[in-house]
């Protein structure tokens, strides 16, 4: 958070002696607002500077540190030779948000008193380290022997080979929701970047000192995948970490952990839609205040 407030700083100090330099032009940076924003990318804060009547930019931080808990009962998994193995343990889930990017839009107003506009911009994802936007994973670690650790999990159904997704070291078990970039494969840009595209309703900065306006647009991912991860070659000392992805086929492996068939069907219908679309949606509501 602290790089992504001193680069919205710089960005901020660079674009005032851009001013200063054009004074002449009335419309360049002749006001600045600071808003504050709420919805699907999260809870964030915007600086907005206008360039003419029709252009405004903003620039801001956005980060979801939310976490609902989700208890299970009975869990049965596999052990790597195929025995099966029970655990009589009532395990909490705890789904969580790692929502934390920066981000920079150009709004674009068809008039000079114009509400709706055309947004374009880009999403950077500050920690891509810490996993997918959203985390599901155990909130405690499972109660495993030591030597299980790393080598208990669920085989996967929906891969041409072997494939499965087990417990870290410590006896955690998690998922993440990954997004792709076709971009950054094709152009080779940083893996984090997320073009985004929308229109918006209200202008952010006008003549009024406070202004409450809404987004609606996508974020270009690519796809939407979750995925799991295989600690077996690690406990055995003989590989790294491999990231498994996992398909709406994968979804039939939920009968082994005591989920009923009607949430698995559903889940799989909604999955298999879900995981073949190329966009993230955005729906965010900002108030912005205006400074000068």
């Amino acid at each position: 958070m602290k790089k992504a407030i001193a680069i919205i700083l710089a960005a901020t100090a660079m674009l005032l002696s851009v001013n200063n330099a054009s004074a002449q032009d009335k419309w360049v940076f002749n006001h600045i607002g600071v808003g504050v924003s709420a919805g699907l990318d999260g809870f964030g804060a915007d600086l907005v500077l206008p360039l003419t009547p029709f252009f405004q930019i903003r620039g801001g931080y956005a980060m979801q540190p939310l976490t609902k808990d989700v208890k299970t009962e009975h869990i049965t998994m596999s052990k790597l030779n195929g025995d099966v193995w029970n655990m009589d343990q009532d395990v909490t889930a705890a789904v969580s948000a790692n929502l934390d990017a920066a981000h920079l839009f150009l709004d674009i107003y068809p008039g000079k008193k114009a509400g709706i506009h055309l947004t374009v911009g880009a999403y950077y994802g500050m920690h891509p380290e810490n996993g997918g936007p959203y985390r599901i994973g155990t909130k405690e670690p499972l109660q495993i022997d030591e030597s299980d650790k790393g080598r208990v999990g669920v085989e996967l159904t929906g891969h041409e080979q072997f494939s499965q997704i087990t417990t870290d070291p410590d006896g955690n078990l998690f998922l993440d929701l990954g997004l792709s970039n076709p971009l950054a494969e094709k152009f080779n840009i940083p893996t984090n970047i997320y073009p985004y595209a929308g229109i918006g309703f209200g202008r952010n900065l006008s003549s009024r000192r406070v202004a409450f306006t809404m987004d609606l647009g996508a974020i270009y991912t690519g796809a939407v995948r979750f995925v799991g991860y295989d600690y077996s070659q690690v406990v055995l000392g003989t590989g790294e970490v491999v990231t498994v992805p996992i398909y709406a086929s994968d979804l039939s492996a939920l009968s082994k952990l005591n989920v009923d068939q009607s949430i698995i069907d559903a889940a799989q219908k909604y999955y298999g839609k879900v995981e073949k679309c190329p966009v993230t949606p955005v729906l965010k509501f900002n108030l912005v205040f205006r400074i000068f």
